[in-house]
């Protein structure tokens, strides 16, 4: 039989590993201008690493030492790391909630509900050890319920997961966008190994499944975000300009066999009188509602949304009958954008300039001169309309 030692040994190095992995990941997902640097790099390394080692410490601890001496301490570290079993998978469950936004998961009720089992749960904990208030009052009671008390931490922790998997289910079933999808898929990568952690801890008690599930949930989680990330828009859930590439493929594959496109391209008028008067926060949230107008285009026809940079927006449109087609189309982004503004209550208004250029065969110029093309036509609009771009 092995050292105990040994394990501890091979499972740290398979650790840091795997955060050498993940922290490689992570600086191609986020793609910002403070992650170039070398030293930073370095730094977001560092830390991530710091909280590693404190975990570990945290499990070598409460597994492998004696706490003879120190048994006040041993219920201390023993009462947070179940809250922490407990409410990471809460708020986790919320965020998702509010990223997927599956009903009736997302209704206040059920939010309402969760809060209450968190709220039980935790109380429990605080008052299920031989120094808390339940065996002040009744010791049979405290006994009974220090007993339950693993099961119970990890049942609850086993729901919150439970349902999140449930939401990413529902929610890939339902989309009908890439990104919907996408989304969906990363939710149910990220909870099911810590389920199935669960579940061995249940079978065999093994509790150090549980921080190396986690680990692994964190790699799978972050290669679902790059593939995120690479060709779609954070901000508006729309595709990037880096995604052009792709599609060109498709729009060469697409007039090669007789087919027409249509590229829209729209500017967001006047966006920056609403920086300057709202504040850029509310200038994000004008993109994102345009963005979420523009998604809902897709679902009514075949068509990519794409956000190229700043207040301009690009849509490809597969199927096209003449000019009046065009027109209509343009009034349709703003009715679509118009519905997205009205849900929301916002104070002020909208309005998008919309240039438009037609291709009934295969393109004899670079994809960038009808780009180009439908640029200026977009910006004689707005000329016309006496408005800044």
């Amino acid at each position: 039989m092995y050292d105990w030692r040994i394990y501890i040994i091979l499972f740290l190095v398979l650790e840091f590993i795997m955060l050498c992995f993940s922290n490689r990941l992570l600086n191609k997902a986020v793609v910002l201008p403070e992650f170039t640097d070398h030293l930073n790099i370095l730094e977001t390394f560092i830390v991530s690493a710091a909280v590693y080692i404190l975990l570990d410490i945290g499990w070598l601890a409460l597994t492998y030492v004696d706490f003879f001496d120190s048994w006040i301490l041993m219920q201390v570290l023993l009462a947070a790391l179940f809250i922490c079993i407990v409410v990471m998978p809460y708020f986790w469950l919320s965020f998702v909630s509010e990223l997927l936004d599956v009903r009736p998961f997302s209704s206040h009720w059920f939010k309402f509900f969760c809060k209450v089992l968190l709220f039980i749960m935790i109380i429990l904990i605080l008052t299920n050890w031989d120094t808390g208030l339940i065996f002040t009052l009744n010791e049979n009671l405290g006994y009974t319920l220090k007993d339950m008390g693993n099961h119970l931490v990890m049942g609850m922790s086993a729901f919150f997961w439970l349902i999140t998997l449930i939401e990413g289910g529902f929610k890939l079933v339902r989309s009908t966008t890439v990104i919907g999808k996408r989304l969906a898929s990363m939710v149910i990568i990220f909870v099911m190994p810590i389920l199935i952690a669960l579940l061995a801890f249940y079978q065999n008690h093994i509790s150090i499944y549980f921080p190396i599930a986690l680990n692994f949930s964190l790699i799978m989680y972050l290669l679902t975000f790059v593939n995120l990330t690479y060709d779609i828009d954070i901000l508006t859930k729309l595709y990037n300009r880096r995604s052009l590439i792709q599609l060109e493929k498709k729009i060469e594959k697409h007039l090669s066999r007789g087919g027409s496109l249509g590229i829209y391209c729209l500017d967001i008028d006047k966006f920056k009188l609403l920086n300057d008067q709202y504040g850029h926060k509310e200038g994000d949230r004008a993109l994102a509602i345009v963005g979420q107008a523009l998604l809902q285009l897709t679902h009514k026809r075949k068509l990519f949304a794409i956000r190229m940079g700043g207040d301009e927006f690009i849509l490809l449109v597969f199927e096209q009958w003449g000019e009046s087609f065009a027109n209509n189309f343009a009034l349709e982004i703003q009715q679509s954008i118009d519905n997205e503004v009205n849900k929301e209550e916002l104070p002020y208004r909208i309005e998008v300039s919309v240039g438009s250029v037609m291709i009934h065969k295969p393109m004899e110029e670079p994809m960038l001169y009808y780009l180009e093309e439908a640029d200026k036509r977009m910006y004689q609009v707005k000329q016309a309309k006496n408005v800044e771009r």
